[in-house]
């Protein structure tokens, strides 16, 4: 056996092995059973095959490092270039905060809110609303996975977010005069302490119109108040969700997560705009229940992913295993360059979420526009009605998205893949079928808060 066979055959083998314990690591069992079965069949087959043909153990290895070799062009090499959807801002309308499912759910009968939404701005609502609205809500006993002492857990932090929206809600300057400061000092500056304090990507864009909401629907001011800001620009980032809590998702663990990661992005956002003010400027913060500015439009314009079929915002490092908040400012600032990197492509010919969506509320058709943009638009009643009958904020969409898994060098690998050329996407799709299955598995009773 030449020594280039014996280790060509080592290292293949030990790659598979590799990705195994990494998926151990994972807790995905049948990842790790399927790279150890292909590991040690790679490995048995490879020395048989050296000990029955000793003369061409060469020529074999020669054979599986040009295999691999082609291999890594076809999969890596750049083919076309990634595009974002156009948004045709001529034609794009504001979203108004008071149609999305969060504030309808808010309104309550008898009121002035509720009188004037279904009265005379969406009457096609009311139906499907009152529906809703008579079934048992988030954190109250009734829904499936709801467990009463977990319930009040996660109701708790949502709790306090609220309580603390005034923070970072209006902030105004608190110095007479602004610090002199270029805009690449202060972008440097902003970046870095978002990071200090806990975000895992942060970019900056020009606010633009079609990044605001039209009228208010929830959050501190007046229902139905037009949005007016006319800061300069926008500072988004995200934070990181735990995937093992997430893959518990539709049980309580998932949106436990899901408002501790909230509530971290609150305190960010607040403490950036804070810092904004102490430089001289104006700032406001937008958190979970309090946004005036629609944060995956500006994170996309910032840079920090694209919008995929889920219509959650996708990460390249994280994919829409994140939470987003933002802050407006008029600090000078440095913006980013949108970035995409094959998303689209991508969800196109995926579909893992809408086939595993418990409420069946992701588009399985193509894009279209809306409001000027070209998108997947899920059904957001379909989606909240399986929250209440969850009891839960689901989140399967997140766990079971390829995008989720961890940034280990075995998945930034794919992602690169997925990124530089098409053929990588479709191979992708289908081993991560095959590797993770194409619905998810979870247990009713996940343990997620163990005692040390």
């Amino acid at each position: 056996m030449s020594m280039l066979f014996i280790i060509t055959g080592s290292l293949t083998g030990l790659f598979l092995l590799g990705f195994s314990a990494v998926s151990i690591r994972e807790r995905e069992r049948r990842a790790a059973l399927a790279a150890s079965v292909s590991g040690v069949a790679f490995l048995a087959a490879w020395f048989a095959l050296g000990l029955l043909l000793p003369l061409w153990t060469f020529p074999m290895a020669v054979g599986l490092l040009a295999a691999a070799a082609v291999a890594a062009l076809l999969l890596l090499y750049p083919m076309g270039e990634n595009t974002l959807p156009a948004v045709a801002e001529e034609q794009a309308r504001r979203l108004d905060e008071r149609e999305i499912m969060f504030a309808r759910a808010r309104l309550k009968e008898g009121t002035l809110p509720y009188e004037e939404f279904y009265g005379s701005l969406r009457p096609d609502l009311a139906e499907v609303d009152d529906e809703l609205r008579r079934m048992p809500r988030l954190g109250q006993a009734g829904g499936r996975y709801y467990i009463e002492q977990d319930a009040a857990y996660f109701e708790a932090l949502f709790d306090y977010i609220e309580e603390i929206h005034h923070l970072g809600d209006v902030v105004t300057p608190r110095r007479p005069e602004p610090l002199e400061l270029s805009a690449g000092e202060a972008t440097r500056r902003i970046k870095a302490f978002a990071r200090h304090l806990g975000a895992l990507d942060v970019g900056v864009a020009p606010l633009r119109d079609h990044h605001l909401y039209s009228h208010v629907g929830r959050g501190q001011g007046a229902w139905g108040e037009p949005v007016t800001l006319d800061h300069r620009f926008v500072i988004v980032f995200t934070v990181e969700m735990d995937q093992q809590l997430i893959r518990n998702a539709p049980m309580m663990p998932a949106i436990a997560e899901s408002a501790v990661q909230y509530l971290r992005g609150t305190m960010i956002a607040a403490s950036l705009a804070g810092y904004c003010s102490r430089l001289g400027y104006r700032a406001r913060a937008h958190v979970d229940g309090n946004y005036r500015v629609l944060a995956t439009a500006a994170a996309v314009d910032a840079g920090l992913g694209e919008i995929g079929r889920l219509g959650l915002l996708i990460t390249p490092t994280h994919g829409p295993r994140v939470r987003l908040a933002a802050v407006t400012t008029d600090l000078p600032l440095v913006p980013d360059a949108p970035r995409p990197f094959g998303v689209q492509e991508f969800c196109r010919i995926c579909l893992k979420c809408a086939h595993c969506c418990p409420g069946q509320a992701i588009s399985h058709d193509g894009r279209h526009e809306v409001n000027g943009y070209l998108k997947w638009q899920s059904s957001q009643e379909d989606c909240y009605r399986y929250w209440l009958r969850a009891g839960t904020d689901c989140g399967l969409c997140i766990a079971v998205c390829p995008y989720s898994k961890p940034a280990t060098c075995y998945h930034g690998l794919v992602r690169q893949a997925c990124t530089a050329n098409p053929l990588a996407r479709r191979l992708a799709h289908q081993l991560d079928n095959l590797f993770y299955g194409r619905r998810p598995r979870h247990t009713d009773v996940p343990p997620w808060f163990e005692s040390k």
